[in-house]
This record gives structure tokens, sequence and C-alpha cells, in this order.
């Protein structure tokens, strides 16, 4: 087990450790060198030559066992002009990959090498020293260096996070099973450790004193601001883990009523959470037919699970503002052959993450739980398990939807659309603030954006600035596609209110289309997935995406709510 900690950058050659990470900037360099004992500057500095390491981006160097230092190993590694690099990528989606996958390729080379104990030493003394001595300094500067070190962790964390992951599977190997999860322990009890952590504590204290004790910046919110920031990412860690282990789960095992079991699971461990399991015979007297219709020819009964997470009073027949839910509905197709209109079989296996918007629903919930957000959510894993038998519905079909809409159907691999329907005209019973709608809807989303970004379609302009805000600031970005009522008549029917797909029409914008049809009489977003909560591979394919995006919208909604 390897043991991660975060240290404050001073007196590196007395850090003790089997390995230790210095963060190395161009300007932090020769201050830090100036502090060692003679010998071990000259041995530095000769290997700094040798290697012409100058704290570039992306260089590194590996010392064994330096000269009159603690550690078994540094790990040297160059990472520009951070300051810059994390100021950009705190506020643009696009800086922040840089950034980001430099952290993730500096954890995968410190974790090959099989530490017991990691510490990384942040590059920030000289910089922050220089500062505190200035005499100008002002509450936006000061504020802005705190900015930039909290978002240094933030950084640091979702990186190690994203590293550590790992699925083990169902190998029978001995050897596989031992793994054992690398830890990341961050002490942040003492406030003058928080301080030196996120800052420098001389910053820290001339911050303070220049601001006449201003509470914003004292060091007690310095250390409370680490310490949200910490859990913050533990809590986006463990929701996004959840959500990719339930992705990668065989259909075998991630079956409809497996998933209904993981929701209950959320109920008994959070005193916040409550489920509901909607039968068959329920969702039959409700009307859902549509919803019916996908799972008609699986071996499971139909059901619909429905999450109640109340953090803020009531989630029903409650006309306040600030306590009307947020409904989310994640498309949970334990695995899609297609049904009738059948894929090919060279791509039917990936289908087992065609549940990943329903596995994001529960990632999301427990992460909402484990902060303890003042908001109300509404989940609703619209599940099912679209096969092939004598029962299964067929093209040509007209289904009747709980809306009263009919449906024709022209593809029955145009299946989560029919689940999702049915689910969203549910959802006005709640009153709901606002219903977003999480599917791995359809491959047009990969043909549109790839793997980059996820799809957002809405009713609602400020429900749609919200969301694309929110990815910007979790570094998990969307990008919005029109819904113009002229791309309504590529689901025109001669037989019914509408069909199920359209003809020679773009794909992605179609399904968006046929949805926003249950979704009038409420603020409502569509967010495609197709391309971001999973990749086409073979190992670790899920993401975990857009649980940061969503968490990110649900605090600020929150904190909103909670200031007026």
């Amino acid at each position: 087990m390897t043991n991660v900690t975060l240290a404050p950058h001073r007196n590196l050659h007395e850090v003790v450790a089997d390995c230790v990470i210095w963060l190395c900037s161009p300007t932090d360099i020769h201050p830090t060198i100036e502090n060692m004992p003679h010998s071990t500057q000259v041995f530095i500095q000769q290997i700094f030559n040798d290697e012409e390491f100058v704290g570039s981006q992306g260089q590194k160097v590996l010392l064994h066992r330096p000269v009159e230092t603690a550690a078994k190993r540094w790990l040297i590694w160059g990472v520009g002009n951070l300051e810059e690099n994390i100021s950009l990528s705190f506020d643009h989606p696009s800086a922040s990959h840089g950034t980001r996958k430099l952290f993730v390729d500096m954890f995968k080379h410190a974790l090959s090498l099989k530490a017991a104990t990691i510490t990384l030493v942040l590059p920030w003394r000289t910089t922050y020293s220089a500062i505190s001595h200035t005499t100008s300094l002002t509450m936006q500067s000061a504020s802005k260096q705190r900015e930039l070190g909290i978002a240094l962790v933030r950084q640091l964390l979702r990186a190690f996070h994203f590293c550590c992951y790992q699925f083990k599977g169902y190998k029978s190997s001995p050897h596989l099973l031992s793994n054992v999860m690398p830890s990341l322990n961050i002490q942040v009890s003492s406030t003058d450790v928080a301080a030196n952590l996120v800052l420098d504590k001389a910053l820290n204290e001339a911050s303070v004193e220049a601001l006449n004790g201003d509470s914003a910046l004292a060091s007690d919110n310095t250390s409370d601001a680490l310490l949200a920031c910490v859990n913050y990412e533990a809590a986006l860690a463990n929701g996004m883990g959840l959500a990719r282990d339930l992705s990668h789960m065989p259909a075998n095992l991630c079956t409809p009523v497996y998933l209904a079991d993981q929701a209950t699971i959320l109920a008994d461990a959070y005193s916040k959470i409550t489920t509901e399991i909607i039968n068959q015979d329920t969702l039959e007297a409700l009307g859902m037919n549509a919803y019916l219709a996908v799972n008609r020819a699986s071996a499971f009964p139909a059901s619909m699970p429905v999450i109640r997470y109340s953090g803020n009073g009531a989630t029903q027949s409650n006309d306040a503002k600030n306590t009307k839910p947020v409904v989310l509905i994640g498309k949970g197709v334990t695995f899609d052959s297609g049904g009738t209109t059948l894929k090919r079989g060279g791509d039917m296996h990936h289908m087992i993450y065609d549940m990943a918007g329903a596995a994001c629903v529960l990632g999301v919930i427990k992460a909402v739980a484990e902060l303890g957000l003042n908001i109300n959510i509404i989940g609703i894993l619209a599940t099912a398990e679209n096969s092939i038998g004598g029962n299964a519905y067929r093209p040509g079909d007209i289904i009747t939807t709980h809306s009263k809409q009919t449906v024709e159907v022209i593809s029955t691999d145009a299946e989560g659309r029919m689940l999702m329907c049915d689910a969203l005209s549910y959802s006005e019973r709640f009153a709901p603030h606002s219903v977003i709608d999480i599917a791995t809807l359809t491959g047009a989303a990969i043909t549109a954006l790839g793997h980059k970004c996820s799809c957002v379609m809405s009713n609602s302009r400020p429900l749609e600035q919200a969301l694309i805000k929110a990815g910007e600031h979790a570094q998990d970005p969307i990008w919005p596609f029109p819904l113009w009522p002229e791309y309504q008549d590529a689901i025109a029917s001669s037989h019914a209110d509408m069909t199920n797909a359209g003809k020679n029409s773009p794909g992605m914008i179609t399904a968006g289309c046929f949805l926003s049809r249950f979704a009038k009489r409420f603020p409502w977003a569509h967010m495609d997935v197709a391309g971001t909560a999973f990749k086409y591979g073979t190992a670790n394919s899920a993401t975990g995406r857009p649980i940061p995006l969503l968490v990110g919208y649900l605090q600020r909604l929150a904190t909103a709510q909670k200031s007026s």
C-alpha cells in the first residue's frame, strides 16, 4: 500500500519518505538548493547541469539516495510556470488538459516506483515569500494567491484519484486480487500546516496583517478552504468510482435488478436518502408503455428505482422555490442488443456501458450525500435490458406513452429515448426546479464531438448556461446543440404523433427533439454522454463523466439557494 502525503515546501532535504516528489518550477530551483547542505547542493546542481534540467513542464530527474538527504529517492518533476497554468485551467477547460495530464503522468511514474511512502513537495515558497514582503498587498492579490494554491491542490487530488482507480474485474489470479489501492493522506488539522500547504506561512501572516484580520483570508479560513477542497475531491472520487465500477460490470452481473439493489444500498448508507423501487405492475398502471416496451423481451421484470436525497426539506408538495428538487434521470440499459433492429456483433460487447447514465446518477447522489449539500435531488434510474425474443417490440409498433402521446417505432435500437420519455413525463409530479437527463443515447454524439466533450440540449437558456459554466469549472466540458423547430420535422409520423427515430437527419439533435416533446412543463436539459461516459477500449474504459460537472452544478445551486 502506497501512502502519499502532501508537504509544505521547506527543508526539502529533511523530508523522510521512500520517495520525495519535488514539483519544481524554474524560479524555484536556486532558492531551494541554497537551503540544502553544501555537498547536496553540489550534487544536485551537477545532475541538473548534466540533464539540462531547468524545471520546464514535463522534465524529470530520478535520483537514488542523494547525499545528505533523508529520503531514499527523489523524483524531481518540472512543472514550468505552474502559477499561470493553474490560473488558466481554473477558468478554461481547454487549458486544463496539459496541467492535469502533467500531474497524471507524474503520479503514474511515481507509483511505478512501488514506494511505500511518497511525499509531494509543492513549488510555492519562492513566489509567495517574494509577494509577502511587498507593502502593497491587497485583498484581491492575496485572495488570488489562495485561489491558486487551492487550485493546485485540487488538480493534484483529481490527478491522484484518476491514476489510482482500479477495476479488478473477475480474474482469479491471487496476485491480481491482492492489489491494494494507494491512499492519499493530507493532514489539515493544524491551521499552521494547512496555511503552509496552500500558500506560504509568510504570505498568510502578511495577508492577515495587511487586511487587519479580514476573515476571508485569515489562517482558519485558509485551513477550512483546504479541508473543503480535500473533502470535495474525495467525495467526487467516491462517486465516480461507484459509477465506473458499475459501468465496467458485465451484463450478466449488473442487471436491472442489481441497479435497483444499488439504489437501495445508497438509502441504507445515508440517512438523507430514501429509495422506492417502482415495480412492473405499477409501471403498467401508470401507463408507462414506452418504458415497458424496451424491457419486454428481457428475462428480468421491469422496474424504475426512484432515489430521493433530502438535503433541504421535503421534496414533494412544496411550493417553496428553494426546496424544489432537481430531478436527474439516468439511462440504465444494462445491455443493449439493439433488439429486433440488431446491432453489429463486433461492437455489441461495448453495450454493457449503456447504463452509464444511471451509474452517473448513483455516483452523483453518493457524492452529494457525502458532501451533505443543502439541496433536494430526485434520481430516476430508467433501467431495462433491450433483448431479443418473441415478446420484443418491433419496428412499426405504435405505442401510447405515459404522457398519452403516441410513438411509431422506427428502430428498436432507439430504445433509450423510449425509456427516458416516460421517465421525463413521470418527473413532472415532483414540481421540479429542473430536470436533467443523462444518457449514452446516440453514436451521432461521438461523430459530432468525439470523446472530449459531452453534448447538451435544453429548453431553458439559464439552465443550459449554468451547466456549461459548471463544466468549465469542473474541467468536464459540455457543448450546446440547437433544438430549432425545423429539426422536429425529422420525427413526423403519418400514423402517430411522432416516430422514435429520424431519417437522413442529425441523429443526436433528432433524439433531443424527441425528448423535448415530453419536457414542456419544466426547465429541462438533455446530456448525451455517449462519447464521454466511456471510451471504446479494453480496460478501465468508463470515465465517471459527467459527475464532476453535475456535482459542481448542484453545489453552486445549493449555495445559491442557501444564500437566498
